[in-house]
């Protein structure tokens, strides 16, 4: 949620608490009087009305984490049946002392709710920045008949193409996507973390355990965040909190207790909370959670590339924890992720066929093709003979893949 509107909403709910505050004095009349009503029904119809405008509004808003929502609305009905019926004429409904002590609790409950709502929307606006998900949303997308091998299946012994599958339906640690400048690596990361595929692969690893996935792409023409180590965690704790915000304050209590203070949403993370934060997740056993990473473009990272490399493993080495990263294959990242080959896939041995079959549709869709009368076969037997300069596509000229859609 942007910060403006977690800010609106803020006041929805500061609104809403003050709607069950005159409803709790309310309730209090009715069981001290001896007919089970008050004297202030067009007080609770007003209220009843508003709190019926307000879950409205609450939903409208974007409050669309686990099953609390359901469990607000369940009580929002019960409450309004109760201050329905409280308008009857007395000879027919009296409050009983039980339902005013079931109304007491619900709308207590539903202030607690929406009051630990608005703390872990504000904490998630201190974690968003302006930039955040800019180098994934300006990565080209895959090209339709693209990167399809990544999801095969076979009986036999995995292929280089479907090792990351087969880590990522049963491994642990880390998998290493390497490719040489314009291969396709972080097309192919905003390939994975977008496909639904990717998703069902992780939930069979972590049944029957929830997983979140989260993601980072290091930028190094970008700004500060998008090409350091806070950065990378302020994005991953973004991505899970938003996904998992009942985990925040177990993870950050420090940053819960003051989460309503006015300046809240606006206090800088040092970098401390976000390793005390990690500590914190993986030390929880308790947990019914997992976590799948990805982080591209480890090389664009603006810093040490051996410490980013082990910090990264020494946080796979959770068996709750399980990251995928991509970069060009330097001798920092060979020495911490190449020791293991059923975990690392070179793409640029992989990609040659995608960039022909991209190259293939470009001329055949182009309208100066099409006016020259040739066939997909002709682009076919044109494209093969052309195996030196495609070699040159792939990995010399940058401007070219990035053209192809393969950067």
């Amino acid at each position: 949620m942007e910060p403006l509107s977690a800010i609106a909403l803020a006041g929805n709910v500061l609104q809403f608490i003050e709607f069950t505050s005159k409803l709790l004095s309310t309730s209090a009349e009715v069981y001290k009087s001896t007919t089970g009503t008050s004297n202030s029904n067009p007080t609770l119809e007003g209220i009843c009305k508003q709190l019926s405008d307000l879950s409205c509004r609450l939903r409208a808003d974007g409050l669309q984490n686990s099953d609390r929502p359901e469990d607000v609305s369940s009580h929002l009905r019960e409450i309004k049946l109760l201050l329905h019926n409280s308008k009857l004429p007395k000879s027919d409904y009296i409050f009983s002392a039980a339902e005013i002590d079931d109304l007491t609790a619900k709308v207590s409950h539903i202030s607690m709710v929406e009051r630990n709502f608005v703390k872990e929307q504000m904490i998630l606006s201190s974690l968003d920045y302006w930039s955040r998900s800019a180098r994934h949303e300006n990565i080209t997308e895959a090209h339709k008949r693209t990167f399809s091998w990544i999801f095969e299946t076979s009986d036999q012994e995995a292929t280089d193409g479907q090792k990351f599958f087969t880590w990522l339906r049963s491994s642990d640690g880390v998998f290493w996507i390497s490719g040489k400048p314009g291969s396709g690596k972080s097309t192919l990361m905003k390939f994975l973390v977008d496909h639904a595929k990717t998703k069902e692969a992780a939930k069979l690893w972590a049944a029957p355990e929830k997983v979140i996935v989260a993601s980072h792409f290091f930028w190094s023409a970008g700004i500060s965040m998008q090409k350091s180590a806070k950065g990378l965690f302020q994005s991953l704790l973004y991505d899970i909190f938003r996904q998992c915000p009942e985990l925040i304050a177990e993870v950050c209590p420090s940053r819960w207790e003051v989460a309503y203070l006015p300046d809240a949403a606006g206090q800088d993370w040092k970098f401390k909370e976000f390793v005390e934060c990690l500590q914190a997740i993986n030390a929880n056993n308790t947990s019914t959670v997992r976590f799948c990473f990805f982080v591209d473009g480890l090389d664009e990272f603006d810093g040490d590339y051996t410490e980013i490399s082990q910090t990264l493993t020494e946080i796979a080495n959770s068996s709750r924890i399980r990251l995928c990263v991509a970069s060009r294959p330097l001798n920092e990242f060979l020495d911490q992720f190449g020791t293991t080959k059923y975990s690392v896939l070179s793409i640029h041995e992989l990609t040659r066929d995608d960039i022909v079959s991209y190259a293939q549709s470009r001329l055949v869709t182009h309208p100066r093709w099409s006016a020259l009368g040739l066939d997909v076969q002709t682009a076919q037997s044109f494209l093969k003979r052309l195996p030196i300069l495609l070699e040159v596509y792939s990995y010399r000229l940058l401007w070219l893949p990035n053209r192809f859609g393969m950067a």
